[in-house]
């Protein structure tokens, strides 16, 4: 919580640029450890992806019993991407099921209006930022729209730790 970079990511569960994003934002979490946190924000695109809502609405629902366990899904919804796209909200239950929490809870959580409301903001906060697709990321404020390469993040990460460092500000 007390890292000096935070990226925020507005996601797509059906999206495969996304999935594509999953392993940078892995690798930048490994070089980088406790100096970058990740924050998720939904932002499914459902004129494209029929399962998009559904899938955001269930990580948000299981990040409200435990968000470590949220993380976990993440990583099963984009690794498993094909089996979303083909059974919906059923390969959903089941992949909650194999997450050891309270799987009815969760699925009542999906449906309910807070949920709807967390997703519902994290959209309007993501058009708001000027994000028409998926991914988007804000690093430390700074605004990527679209699936860039590891190179792209370091350099960027780099220069917000190098102005940190000096006391500066790194635009």
């Amino acid at each position: 919580p007390r890292a000096p970079i935070t990226i925020v990511e507005y996601t797509d569960f059906q999206c495969p640029y996304c999935r594509q994003e999953k392993g940078v934002l892995a690798d930048l979490m490994k070089h980088y450890g406790d100096s970058v946190r990740l924050l998720v924000k939904q932002m499914p695109i459902t004129q494209l992806h029929p399962h998009a809502m559904a899938a955001a609405l269930m990580f948000e629902a299981v990040a409200r019993q435990d968000p470590m366990k949220a993380f976990q899904l993440y990583d099963d919804l984009y690794e498993n991407q094909e089996r979303l796209d083909r059974d919906g909200q059923a390969y959903l239950e089941a992949a909650v099921g194999r997450l050891g929490i309270d799987s009815a809870r969760a699925l009542r959580d999906q449906h309910s209006a807070e949920i709807q409301a967390v997703v519902n903001a994290d959209l309007k906060e993501g058009e708001g930022f000027g994000f028409t697709g998926t991914p988007g990321f804000l690093v430390n404020g700074v605004s990527l729209q679209g699936a860039y390469p590891l190179e792209s993040f370091v350099r960027l990460i780099d220069r917000q730790l190098a102005a940190r460092a000096s006391g500066t500000r790194a635009d």
